[in-house]
């Protein structure tokens, strides 16, 4: 992050400084933890099929990411917002070909 605001001369300022840093947890697994999508009442009615489409896109990259291994495992959080403003959450976690089901499971809930 640093190195992109240094590239774009964009003033940034640390948090800890180098004798206070936060710890941190790394693992050793094969395992691809994706971001919350957020899927708005208006984007699907004007276009039922974004989600699958974006699932189908992020399936595709783990495809190429976990090529050569049948460890790989993906998790990712899906917000889904009603008409009447309401929100629903989906959380998978699984191996990356199963991500396709969670468009199906949205529909199910009531996301068009």
């Amino acid at each position: 992050m640093r190195t992109l605001l240094k590239a774009n001369n964009i003033a940034y300022a640390e948090i800890f400084d180098e004798d206070d840093q936060p710890p941190y947890l790394q693992q050793y697994s094969f395992e691809w933890f994706g971001p919350t999508l957020f899927v708005s009442a208006g984007l699907l009615s004007q276009d039922p099929n974004v989600l699958s489409v974006a699932l189908g896109v992020i399936t595709n990259y783990l495809y190429d990411l976990f090529k050569g291994t049948n460890e790989g495992k993906a998790s990712l959080d899906v917000v889904v917002q009603h008409a009447d403003g309401s929100c629903k959450s989906v959380r998978y976690s699984g191996p990356p070909d199963g991500l396709s089901k969670v468009a199906e499971i949205v529909k199910e809930l009531g996301g068009q």
